[in-house]
């Protein structure tokens, strides 16, 4: 048996923990603002990001159209066209060719039982609904860093400069954090402050000499392609 043990320290924080009791195994870790990324530390390793709804506001809590309207734009940032459109092209053979492109749709969401629920039940629906989201939102991008404070600066940069439509800054980043940050406008994270949540896991100490950055890079690679994140560049 499994034992959860969920901690909430702020809407904009939860630590989760995993304890197996047969293997005692514990996962952990937490969910930061993007305003956090002075709080992270300046190391090789991993970072990811998702999309995470604002629901706990007492706003969303009283008017059910806003809450239709959160959770539609969650279904739209995941499921968004522009991040998962696949082109088909033949050769040209006597000038004639045939082209065509494959869409992921996204998800028919049933409000109806939601509005038939009276106060209380859609608080509660609302508490149980984001605290499960919270645990299991899927991952929309995966990156590596050898310093993982700047890099994530670079993002907060970049999110910014694409969200607010001016030139890139001068600390923005490369193409692969310009280019996320491109994706999650098109995806519909134009708030970026609120829809958007980041993590990070430090590469573990080792007391040999091997090569911390190019093994960082290795476990990115396969991060990438076992969980195909939907922002992901490849």
């Amino acid at each position: 048996m499994t034992k959860h043990n969920v901690i909430f320290e702020s809407p904009a924080r939860c630590r989760l923990q995993f304890v197996a009791a047969d293997s005692r195994i514990e996962v952990r870790y937490t969910l930061y603002d993007t305003s956090e990324v002075d709080l992270v530390p300046e190391v090789v390793g991993i970072y990811a990001w998702f999309f995470i709804p604002p629901l706990s506001k007492e706003l969303i809590r009283r008017d059910l159209e806003k809450l239709e309207e959160r959770i539609k734009l969650l279904r739209d940032q995941l499921f968004s066209t522009d991040n998962h459109k696949v082109g088909l092209h033949s050769e040209q053979r006597f000038t004639s060719k045939w082209e065509g492109s494959l869409e992921l749709l996204s998800p028919t969401l049933d409000f109806t039982k939601v509005r038939q629920l009276g106060e209380a039940e859609r608080h509660l629906f609302i508490d149980h609904f984001r605290l499960i989201f919270n645990m299991i939102a899927p991952v929309i991008y995966i990156g590596k860093a050898d310093n993982l404070r700047t890099r994530l600066k670079q993002h907060h940069q970049a999110l910014a400069d694409v969200t607010a439509d001016r030139p890139w800054s001068p600390n923005a980043g490369d193409e692969d954090v310009k280019g996320m940050a491109v994706r999650a406008k098109k995806a519909g994270a134009k708030d970026y402050e609120v829809d958007l949540r980041f993590t990070y896991f430090a590469l573990p100490e080792y007391n040999d000499h091997s090569n911390k950055e190019h093994v960082n890079e290795t476990v990115e690679g396969f991060l990438n392609r076992l969980i195909q994140p939907r922002l992901g560049r490849r």
